[in-house]
């Protein structure tokens, strides 16, 4: 065949349903998505402080649909780690109540009117050191 002067022509058609597919769950991204959130769950679980093993047992990632995750913990006392606090009195949620813990100073269970916490004062931000870890290389 020659050359006839004309314009090389390329035809191309695009297969929306398979590029929408793509990104479900179900496909390559989701998949990916999922797979970036379960890993940023175990960095995370290996960044948080464990004292008892209760938060780092408690971090886990939760479905939200499309592809919409959640990575959270359900200890109450979590914001006060990742956060920090200031200094701060205890005090029994009943009046005329007592606090009872155990006190590792003491080596005994100890009951008190109130105490005084010294703070946290430098938080510690141990999931977005995990989501850092994992999803840096794609956002730097």
């Amino acid at each position: 065949m020659g050359h006839h002067g004309g314009v090389a022509r390329v035809n191309i058609k695009i297969n929306e349903r398979k590029i929408a597919q793509l990104g479900t769950p179900a496909g390559p991204v989701g998949k990916w998505v999922r797979s970036k959130v379960r890993e940023t769950t175990m960095v995370a679980r290996i960044e948080a402080p464990s004292r008892t093993g209760r938060l780092r047992n408690s971090i886990g990632d939760y479905y939200l649909g499309g592809n919409r995750y959640a990575i959270r913990t359900k200890v109450p006392y979590a914001r006060y780690v990742y956060f920090g606090t200031a200094p701060h009195e205890i005090v029994p949620r009943r009046p005329g109540g007592y606090l009872r813990f155990f006190w590792e100073k003491a080596g005994a269970v100890v009951y008190r009117k109130r105490v005084w916490h010294p703070g946290i004062t430098k938080p510690n931000n141990f999931l977005e050191r995990a989501v850092d870890k994992v999803f840096g290389p794609y956002f730097r």
